[in-house]
């Protein structure tokens, strides 16, 4: 029975060590790291050909994941924003590991100076930048039907085209725009991908302006003289809100042109007190105009016309005031020459 026993613990022990080599070898197998041979359905890989099938143009379809726009600046006329971008396409010279048993395999940044892809680039860009700040943020995806996914994230200063003639009652469209860098629409034509998984929208760091809608667009960038580049674009309409404006500039200013109105009840013979009440009202609008954050551009903008008004108003009750002075302090001979001319005229 000693025997039996010991060798039943034998097998046990032998059949527990297969069990964990099998798993270990399956482990590594579903673990296993692909590389660009894994993928490869034929030789002679061009990345720098597009996938194109009988020279029709290979549909690059766009999608904007995330969109945060950081901040706004009409001195230069330009904004930043954070976004996560998909490209999504189909290269029929790559294929799937059959190996892999997931529907999608993800391909480290090794992979980008081996796989073609559409090299996106933003027209009306100032400066960018990749979020590498923990880990490189762009990767490729491979699934079982040859569709490649190239997922980045990006911090971009925009220019935008701002017309300020209602500051600080306007409306502003700024836009992202994509296109291929090298290919013309004949050979990559891009799409926006339908999708109901709606834009996140971040807009916590804008404190002037509201965020009304966002529109997806269609735009063209001239490559050559007889080639078009595809591009896309993603509108955003922003209105700025005005609140600032309100409590800052327009109610202290409204006040101060009523408290000039006051100089018409104070006696013409009380000079200090006009005149002090005159000259601050007019100094205080003066310096609420240098300090109202007005934009630098060459015209005329609605805040520009409410602060002359205002000081329209109060240089006038200052010019009311002189004239009340000069009348009221006329020399009485002066008056009785008056009289006499007026009673010889008469006369004749």
């Amino acid at each position: 029975m000693a025997k039996i026993k010991r060798s039943k613990n034998i097998l046990n022990c032998i059949f527990l060590c297969v069990l964990a080599v099998l798993g270990k070898v399956r482990g590594e197998d579903a673990e296993r790291s692909i590389t660009f041979d894994d993928i490869l359905a034929h030789s002679g890989y061009d990345y720098l050909r597009p996938p194109q099938i009988n020279d029709t143009p290979v549909f690059v379809k766009l999608f904007i994941n995330e969109l945060n726009v950081r901040s706004i600046d009409e001195s230069d006329m330009s904004f930043s924003v954070a976004l996560e971008i998909w490209q999504s396409w189909f290269d029929y010279r790559l294929t799937f590991p059959s190996w892999s048993k997931n529907y999608t395999r993800i391909l480290d940044s090794s992979f980008n100076n081996l796989i073609w892809h559409p090299n996106l680039y933003f027209p009306n860009a100032v400066k960018g930048d990749l979020n590498n700040i923990i880990s490189p943020s762009s990767f490729f995806w491979i699934s079982q039907t040859n569709q490649i996914v190239f997922c980045s994230r990006l911090t971009l200063k925009l220019i935008c085209e701002m017309n300020l003639v209602n500051y600080p009652h306007d409306e502003q469209r700024c836009g992202v725009k994509m296109a291929s860098a090298v290919y013309s629409e004949r050979k990559v034509r891009m799409e926006w991908m339908h999708t109901d998984k709606l834009v996140s929208q971040k807009f916590s760091s804008l404190q002037q302006f509201e965020i009304v809608r966002l529109e997806n667009k269609k735009c063209h960038q001239t490559l050559t003289a007889l080639n078009l580049l595809s591009c896309l674009e993603k509108s955003i309409l922003l209105r700025r809100r005005y609140g600032y404006y309100l409590i800052n500039v327009y109610i202290p200013t409204s006040l101060i042109v009523a408290m000039s109105m006051l100089t018409f009840w104070i006696p013409p013979d009380a000079v200090p007190a006009r005149v002090t009440l005159g000259v601050t009202s007019l100094l205080t609008v003066i310096t609420k105009q240098y300090q109202a954050g007005m934009p630098n551009v060459s015209y005329v903008v609605a805040l520009n016309i409410w602060l002359s008004t205002c000081i329209a108003f109060v240089f006038f009750s200052l010019l009311e005031f002189a004239t009340v002075v000069a009348l009221s302090t006329k020399t009485p001979s002066e008056g009785d020459r008056h009289e006499q001319l007026l009673l010889m005229e008469s006369s004749f």
